[in-house]
């Protein structure tokens, strides 16, 4: 578990590449990709807060869409990500989409794909 009490599986090296899952889901959602994008990239896949093993925050879940990206860029700067690439579906793509935006802003990753 990070810091920011999220759980993750950590595989490979490389640029670093984050996979974002689906509602109701958890990372293990990416294990038939996993190893496979091992080989190239240091990739984390990540338990959103409230799903998979990662616990409800003490202040609850994130209520909305910026809470949500919120926590994803607190992961980042707890394992020290310096704009990592970012991959999503469903819900994790929403994510993923909505740090694309924020990246001219505060450029907190490299590329998205969704």
């Amino acid at each position: 578990m990070s810091q920011v009490g999220v759980v993750f599986e950590r595989r490979g090296a490389g640029a670093p590449l984050v996979l974002l899952h689906g509602i109701g889901h958890h990372w293990a959602a990416w294990s038939p990709v996993l190893d496979r994008l091992a080989e190239a990239h240091d990739v984390i896949a990540v338990d959103l807060p409230g799903f998979g093993r990662s616990p409800v925050p003490a202040a609850g879940l994130p209520a909305d869409m910026p809470g949500l990206v919120a926590a994803v860029v607190e992961l980042f700067a707890a394992l020290g990500l310096d704009r990592p690439h970012v991959a999503g579906n469903s819900l994790g793509g929403a994510i993923a989409k909505k740090l694309q935006w924020q990246k001219l802003k505060i450029k907190c990753v490299k590329e998205v794909s969704l």
